[in-house]
């Protein structure tokens, strides 16, 4: 059979100067007239198995000037028809002929010159940077000049130093004059901004540790983070690496087959732990300080949700804008076009999505910062868990049937729409639906998946158990042997079970039927995220063994914080990556491995990065909006982004991807 995929050197085509026309394109096979071809029927039989490649669509990349010289001087054929005549008369042997079906060509001149956008984008973020070494400097003088305890605890009324030089200032305690209080209170506030854009000053909040009981118990949900974003990182990068052209195509069709292939290729489950964790945390949280609130009003509400919004908003805006404007120039390659330009024109024109979280509904095929959908989801699942609790908080006789209600409909909810449509029974990750991330273009994964309402069950079984945590928070339950065999068994035993299960729909004699694809679609995502719930309750109880030692382990409690930057970061060098690409990948398991370790390495890094520049100045921002400025709480709702990162994390006003 003809080589599936193929490029010629990218590079050395580009050195040919105003002469270089590099070309990938698809071309679709097809017998010849009045032949009888023995290949094609090969390349038939192996095309019309979903396991397969499409072996009849040659994915190539070719260098025209060389590869096809004679029809490309042609100056009668365009294109399109010189690499068509081209590859006809090359196959003509073996009885073969086709058509170009897709085609980008690339010369040494870029199809994205810098314009306004890019410009802009880049002024402000020079200037952002230039102002956070400003900040940092400034905060580390004034900890010099020995400030640091306003730096610290800014809800102090007065401070003093004995620093001499004209960045310092001796405050008394009771000042003599009003203009001497206003004047101090600028002061105050003036530095209490500047310092949180400080880097060391994010650096020890990141690094820094609670005392808090409650806290404690949950430090388990740091680890839960950690370990599910490194997941989420490895299925990332082993779809990047076989969404793109691979030497040897024989390792994606057979990757279905093993078992434990099953941990990736069906692991998006792990997702569900964000959903259970955003829910616990709100409803813990809300029932937290709502009980210091008599008259609960729907302005308090509006708080939330305002807060939450502060909170994610400005690092997608950043991404967003990063995306759309110089992503796309840092680099060139075969299919930079087609894995980079796209994201660029994505974002351009579709940007407002990601800031109204409706990313996942609104021209969901083209969505920019597609890992985003899990933010847009859990920002829905969020604003109407908090109405459903200001409801039993209203009328709390009618807390059972609320929660249970939620619950039952949740479950029903992407049941009924897999029966309806007659949906398959998972998301197959064959070939042709990996190549070109086409997973992510099917419509039943954004209905099943990418949607909020088909995560109303597991994000409902989160705030049943963060409710039940906030009532039994102070209660030691006894421990049996018979107990913890149960929770291993409720815990792993059911979440693994529910992945696993896949290799049996993969199976070629597996009969999937509306009602299967319904049952396995309502229970899968619910089991799952209830072994997550019952783990969590099982480590605050001192369940887990060497498991727990994992998950509390006290580096996984930092780097739990990172979860949502490296989050809402890592795609872009996976882009970057597959269009960077220059030749056919070997495929295989150590080759695999490695690139998931590079890659989850380079996640954190970055992750940490933009955590210290942006997602930590934010949250230190909202404590200081929370404060009214002077360390005085304004509002009933707890300072909770500070808490968040200095301590575990533990706001309902932080996404827990």
């Amino acid at each position: 059979m003809p080589e599936l995929f193929y490029l010629d050197n990218f590079d050395q085509c580009m050195l040919k100067g105003e002469a270089a026309l590099f070309c990938v394109f698809t071309f679709e096979l097809g017998p010849t007239p009045d032949t009888n071809s023995k290949i094609w029927e090969i390349i038939k039989n192996v095309s019309d198995n979903p396991l397969n490649y499409r072996h009849d669509q040659l994915r190539h990349g070719i260098c025209v000037p060389e590869t096809c010289k004679t029809h490309y001087n042609d100056s009668s054929n365009t294109i399109t028809q010189a690499i068509q005549a081209c590859y006809n008369e090359k196959l003509q042997t073996l009885g073969l002929g086709g058509n170009v079906v897709f085609l980008h060509c690339q010369t040494p001149h870029s199809d994205y010159p810098v314009d306004v956008y890019d410009i802009a984008f880049g002024a402000i973020l020079f200037v952002y940077c230039v102002f956070v070494v400003f900040a940092s400097i400034y905060e580390r003088h004034l900890v010099a000049g020995g400030e640091s305890k306003y730096l610290v605890n800014s809800s102090k009324n007065a401070f003093q130093s004995t620093g001499s030089d004209r960045n310092t200032y001796t405050v008394p305690v009771q000042a003599k004059s009003n203009s001497k209080k206003n004047l101090l209170q600028i002061k105050r506030s003036v530095g209490a901004f500047i310092s949180a854009f400080s880097v060391p000053k994010n650096w020890y909040r990141l690094r820094s540790t609670t005392s808090n009981p409650d806290h404690r118990k949950l430090r388990s949900i740091q680890g839960m983070r950690f370990y599910t974003i490194m997941c989420v990182v490895a299925i990332h990068t082993i779809m990047n690496h076989l969404g793109g052209p691979v030497a040897n195509p024989q390792y994606t069709e057979n990757i279905t087959k093993p078992i434990l292939n099953m941990l990736l290729i069906n692991g998006w489950y792990v997702v569900q732990t964000f959903f259970v964790i955003s829910g616990w945390l709100l409803a813990y949280h809300f029932f937290m300080e709502t009980s210091k609130i008599p008259d609960l009003k729907l302005s308090y509400l509006v708080w939330i949700i305002l807060q939450r919004f502060v909170r994610l908003a400005p690092a997608i805006a950043v991404m967003v804008g990063f995306h759309g404007t110089w992503l796309v120039h840092m680099g060139r390659g075969p299919y930079w076009d087609q894995f980079i330009g796209e994201e660029t024109r994505n974002c351009r024109k579709n940007w407002w999505t990601n800031l109204l979280f409706v990313n996942n509904y609104v021209d969901k095929i083209n969505m920019c910062l597609q890992q985003t959908w899990y933010v847009a989801a859990e920002m829905q699942l969020f604003v109407g868990a908090v109405f459903v609790l200001y409801f039993v908080k209203k009328y709390p006789s009618l807390l059972k049937y609320a929660f249970s209600s939620m619950c039952f409909v949740g479950i029903l909810i992407p049941g009924i729409i897999a029966y309806v449509n007659k949906y398959d029974i998972i998301v197959r990750q064959y070939p042709e639906t990996m190549y070109n991330l086409n997973a992510l273009r099917l419509e039943y994964w954004h209905q099943l998946y990418s949607s909020g309402y088909s995560n109303i069950a597991t994000y409902s079984i989160g705030v049943i158990f963060g409710y039940l945590f906030y009532q039994h928070r102070s209660t030691t339950f006894p421990i049996r042997m018979v107990h913890k065999i149960l929770w291993w068994i409720f815990t792993f035993g059911m979440c693994l079970s529910v992945v696993l299960i896949a290799v049996v729909f993969y199976d070629p004699s597996f009969v999937v039927t509306p009602l299967n694809s319904a049952v396995y679609w309502s229970a899968g995502k619910t089991l799952f995220a209830l072994g997550i719930a019952i783990g969590i309750f099982g480590f605050s109880q001192k369940i887990g063994w060497f498991a727990r030692w994992f998950i509390e382990y006290p580096p996984v409690e930092v780097l739990g914080r990172l979860t949502y930057s490296t989050y809402i970061t890592h795609v872009a060098y996976s882009r970057l990556q597959l269009g960077y690409r220059r030749y056919p990948v070997a495929a295989n398991d150590a080759m695999m491995f490695l690139a998931v370790l590079g890659d989850i390495t380079l996640a954190y890094l970055t992750g940490t990065v933009f955590c210290l520049l942006v997602e930590m100045p934010i949250s230190a921002l909202q404590k200081l909006w929370n404060s009214g400025g002077d360390g005085k709480p304004r509002t009933m709702v707890r300072k909770s982004s500070e808490k968040s990162l200095e301590t575990l994390d533990m706001s309902q006003h932080n996404i827990n991807v």
